[in-house]
């Protein structure tokens, strides 16, 4: 198996700055190609996926839908205007969130910012920036605003090895419906009067890293995107006969490798990493509208998600992109500078 040690290597003689804790860089495209993924990319992957985006906008459509819109004033920050919101979409669980809106706020005047929450079963954190409508949502499509008792029962039932849960089928696998949220979350937030039209931020980190680049896929109004440490990358990396490497989280075809009754079931190893591969972020990642500025951050010591795959998903990213890299940076350790920046920017431009 290719080691890390191998992979820097392999960075550094193509060019690639790499960065102290202190000092994460950002470099553009060199030339650099680490890795290719050990399957290739689905002939209908993205027949699949726009007949799934098609079938949740004809069987759920937003225009009928009965979105929940709660104001919660006791939460909100100072100079905002704070909502509770869920909004349904195909499949068993709704898109959940928090919406802050600067008081005050013009129509069509301020850009979006949407974040997308990380692994795990809580509430939506809060996010606030001046100048933008901010909207956050769980991954999970739990409640906001229960008490601890709730997720904790909601994780230990409801969400029980949810990962590894419905891998037999395209349509059960948890990933699915969550793909289906995140692109309902973006619909339903384009429908807020402030929105400018025009710029649309998404951000997100481990599991929320793997929902940004799966918005930023399937809806090509989205003009920064900001994958950090992101998640479900190069499912068959271990498989690649020049450079086997261990995969990104949830590292499926482990669980495969233990659970004796797929194989009973009659799903054999060939047809389980085809399943695999329409969930796999290195091809959602050639979706990305080639209008879109995407910014990625990973660490060469994460070994959930590792930075191999994020690569792969990196050079198969179309347009304008950056990379930001800290060689010491463990999972969920790295910072975005360029995207912050880059969204200040953005929110630098609105008028006062």
């Amino acid at each position: 198996m290719k080691t890390m040690t191998q992979f820097l290597f392999a960075a550094l003689t193509a060019g690639l700055a790499l960065a102290s804790p202190a000092a994460p860089q950002k470099f553009k495209e060199r030339d650099f190609k680490p890795f290719e993924t050990a399957r290739p990319r689905p002939a209908d992957f993205d027949a699949y996926w726009d007949g799934e985006l098609a079938r949740q906008r004809k069987e759920v459509p937003l225009s009928k839908a009965k979105v929940r819109i709660v104001k919660v004033p006791e939460k909100a920050p100072k100079g905002f205007r704070l909502y509770d919101v869920m909004v349904p979409a195909l499949g068993e669980r709704p898109v959940h969130g928090y919406l802050t809106v600067p008081v005050g706020a013009k129509p069509k005047t301020l850009p979006l910012y949407v974040r997308f929450g990380g692994a795990g079963t809580k509430s939506a954190p809060i996010y606030k920036f001046d100048n933008a409508i901010s909207f956050s949502t769980n991954p999970n499509g739990c409640e906001n605003g229960r008490d601890e008792a709730f997720y904790k029962e909601f994780f230990d039932t409801v969400m029980k090895s949810y990962e590894h849960r419905g891998w037999a089928s395209r349509e059960t696998c948890f990933f699915h419906d969550q793909i289906l949220r995140t692109a309902r979350a973006l619909e339903w937030a384009k429908t807020r009067p402030e929105w400018n039209g025009r710029d649309i931020a998404v951000e997100g980190k481990s599991m929320g890293g793997a929902q940004v680049i799966f918005a930023a896929a399937v809806d090509p109004d989205v003009t920064l995107c900001a994958p950090e440490d992101p998640g479900m990358c190069d499912h068959a990396g271990e498989y690649d006969p020049v450079h086997p490497r261990k995969p990104g989280w949830p590292q499926i075809m482990n669980h495969y490798r233990h659970t004796p009754q797929y194989a009973k079931d009659g799903l054999d190893e060939e047809k389980f990493l085809a399943i695999t591969d329409y969930f796999d972020n290195c091809f959602f990642a050639s979706r990305i509208s080639k209008k879109c500025k995407t910014f990625y951050a990973t660490g060469f010591c994460d070994g959930t998600c590792p930075a191999e795959g994020v690569f792969i998903a990196y050079q198969n990213t179309p347009g304008e992109k950056q990379m930001t890299v800290d060689s010491q940076a463990r999972h969920c350790q790295t910072n975005n500078r360029a995207f912050e920046k880059a969204w200040q920017e953005v929110r630098d431009r609105v008028r006062k």
